[in-house]
């Protein structure tokens, strides 16, 4: 008779929790919420760890010139920068029977005066310029050219790419 008993007992408590019995009482597992919303909750956990980068490297910079004189640019730059030149050439067109107007072609430009150098030495002494050049106190302007006074040539066409570094 124990038996019996615990069968009828599950058959009490697993009958209604089935579904079987849509009496009413235990079992409205379908049944639609109440609120009307058809709306699915989705819980995000993602976490947007997003870093913003601020590039602070100068920009890079070109100047072509068309020069007929030995001075061929200047470039200024104020107290709280550095300048860079990346890369400059020129190539002349010379002017005279001697050469025949050949074109010649240099890698470089020379520094002809630098506004903030006080020290002993000509500007020339720098020679050809490249890298990061040479700073004093202040705004400085940066006299390049072809350092070939007094020879005759007809053009020089001047080609830099510079970068004005910021050093505050």
């Amino acid at each position: 008779m124990r038996n019996d008993q615990i069968f009828v007992l599950l058959l009490v408590v697993l009958l209604p929790m089935s579904g079987c019995f849509d009496g009413g009482g235990v079992g409205d597992a379908d049944a639609q919420d109440a609120t009307g919303e058809n709306g699915t909750t989705v819980i995000n956990n993602y976490y947007n760890n997003t870093s913003t980068v601020i590039d602070n490297s100068p920009q890079l910079q070109h100047m072509y010139v068309n020069a007929t004189t030995d001075i061929a640019y200047t470039i200024t730059i104020s107290e709280s920068e550095a300048l860079e030149i990346v890369s400059q050439s020129y190539v002349i067109v010379w002017d005279d029977s001697r050469n025949n107007n050949a074109p010649q072609t240099q890698n470089s430009a020379w520094v002809l005066n630098i506004s903030c150098f006080d020290g002993p030495e000509s500007p020339y002494n720098f020679g050809n310029a490249a890298g990061l050049l040479w700073k004093g106190e202040g705004e400085c302007i940066y006299t390049f050219g072809t350092n070939l006074q007094p020879e005759p040539f007809g053009y020089a066409y001047h080609s830099v790419f510079y970068k004005i570094h910021d050093l505050s």
